[in-house]
C-alpha cells in the first residue's frame, strides 16, 4: 500500500475513534463508567508505565505509579479537568481497583502515595475519594494495606 493509503488508513482510525469510541484495532481493554460510556485504557501489565483512558478520540485520564519493592506508589490518579463530564463516573475508582490487581499480581503488601490536590479547595474531595477506596488517610499521605 502506498503513502496515500497509509494516510487514509491513519484517517478511517481516527474517526473510529472519535464517532464510534472503537479504539480495538489498537488491542485495548475497555470497562464502563457510571454513565455506561466504554472506557477504553492503554496499558502495560508488567511494567510501571502509565495507564492511559480514552473516549472518543481524546484521552481523558491517566494513572501513574511506581513499583517498589514491596508496594505500589501512586504518583497521580488523574481524570482531565476539561473533561469534566466525566468526573464522579466511577473512573478513579476503577482505576484504583486497577492498580489493587497490579498489586496481588505482584505479591506487594500496600499501596501507598501523598495527595496533592489541584486546588486548595480539593482536599475533602480527595480525603473522600481515598477513604472510599479503603485507604488509610492522615497527614496527607494514604495507605491500603493487603
Amino acid at each position: 500500500m502506498g503513502v496515500g493509503g497509509k494516510n487514509r488508513l491513519g484517517i478511517i482510525q481516527k474517526y473510529k475513534q472519535k464517532i464510534f469510541n472503537d479504539y480495538s484495532s489498537f488491542g485495548l481493554e475497555y470497562f464502563f463508567d457510571h454513565s455506561g460510556r466504554k472506557i477504553w485504557y492503554e496499558f502495560e501489565e508488567d511494567s510501571s508505565s502509565p495507564l492511559y483512558l480514552f473516549y472518543k478520540g481524546k484521552c481523558i485520564g491517566k494513572m501513574l505509579f511506581g513499583l517498589q519493592d514491596d508496594y505500589i506508589e501512586i504518583w497521580d490518579i488523574l481524570v482531565f479537568d476539561r473533561h469534566t463530564n466525566f468526573r464522579n463516573c466511577g473512573i478513579g475508582s476503577w482505576m484504583f481497583t486497577k492498580l489493587k490487581e497490579i498489586a496481588i499480581s505482584h505479591n506487594l503488601k500496600s499501596i501507598k502515595g501523598k495527595m496533592v490536590p489541584e486546588q486548595s479547595g480539593d482536599w475533602p474531595k480527595l480525603i473522600n475519594f481515598y477513604k472510599k477506596q479503603g485507604c488509610l488517610v492522615e497527614d496527607g499521605c494514604f495507605v491500603f494495606n493487603f
